[in-house]
């Protein structure tokens, strides 16, 4: 039977929808600053928590599309620790996994003006660090973001995945590509499938290095070189370009109304490693990955969104 082990870190979440405010950008339209009156009171419009990160949204998404899918992480011993946990209680997922240590539980603040978002976080300064016995019972392993200190920690994981044999999902977070270059380097040849926007494909290949300097294919050739075995480059609005055996295909996105985008990665990749595990091609898993992230920017939060495994079946027969 397939099942599947989250890893990455966890926040809780507060979503905040205002309606005031100024949109301040340069003459291109490229960079852009929301303004407020400096000292005002702003009112907010809506208010809704939930949990954040990358494991926790796929953890989430990939269980209501079926997928016997378990977290492990580490959070607090405070207040906002034990939020975390009731959420994951109602939504079914076990905690056993998670430990808890005395550092206070990472935040994070959406706030939603129009159809961007601008994200506030704190995160503590927490080391990860994973037994290899944690992989014994899993066939499937999702790696998210966990933070910059990363060495040791996928060293271990390197060193499971040949023991146990798992496959590996990997989606780095910005941290680690910035702070822990060379160890992901090193790990991409374990990679099984690699999951990440363009953005971030790019500086797995170099830092300094920006779409506009290379072509998708290229990048995508020269990422299979790296070892990985298969590469899906998201593009926002633009839709999704992946690879299976050197080919290069490109997925439009779905035109919805965008009503809030956090956790819309998070969500493609719910559907998309689900898909997988089901024993759908690569042609279906993209296209469950497509469908749920257009639901999920739909409504606010990263998890309201999050499609059901008859939901997904309903809306791609509909389609």
């Amino acid at each position: 039977m397939q099942n599947l082990l989250n890893i990455g870190h966890i926040t809780l979440d507060t979503f905040l929808t205002i309606d005031s405010g100024n949109v301040l950008c340069d003459v291109n339209d490229r960079e852009c600053k929301i303004a407020f009156e400096y000292g005002a009171k702003i009112p907010v419009h809506e208010i809704h928590y939930g949990i954040g990160g990358g494991a926790s949204n796929v953890v989430v998404g990939t269980k209501l599309l079926g997928i016997n899918s378990s977290i492990w992480s580490i959070i607090g011993k405070d207040r906002n620790a034990d939020s975390i946990l009731d959420l994951f209680t109602k939504h079914k997922i076990k905690t056993d996994l998670i430990e808890r240590d005395e550092i206070p539980t990472d935040l994070a603040t959406i706030l939603t003006f129009g159809p961007e978002r601008t994200i506030f976080t704190y995160n503590s300064d927490r080391k990860f660090r994973v037994q290899p016995n944690l992989f014994s019972k899993f066939n499937n392993v999702f790696l998210s973001s966990v933070g910059k200190d990363v060495e040791n920690m996928y060293d271990e994981i390197e060193k499971a995945k040949d023991k146990y044999g798992f496959k590996l999902f990997f989606n780095p977070g910005s941290k680690e590509i910035r702070y822990s270059h060379s160890s992901i380097v090193k790990i991409l040849d374990s990679v099984d499938y690699l999951i990440a926007n363009i953005e971030e494909g790019c500086a797995l290949l170099n830092p300094g290095l920006t779409r506009s300097q290379i072509e998708i294919e290229d990048l995508i050739s020269m990422l299979n070189q790296k070892g990985i075995k298969q590469i899906v480059l998201t593009d926002g609005v633009n839709g999704v370009y992946y690879s299976d055996s050197y080919r290069v295909k490109h997925v439009p996105a779905e035109k919805v109304e965008v009503i809030e985008k956090t956790g819309a990665g998070d969500a493609f990749a719910s559907g998309y490693i689900s898909a997988i595990l089901h024993g759908l091609s690569i042609e279906d898993s993209i296209k469950w990955g497509v469908t749920n992230g257009a639901s999920v920017v739909q409504k606010v939060g990263a998890q309201a969104g999050l499609l059901s495994q008859k939901e997904m079946q309903n809306k791609l027969n509909f389609l």
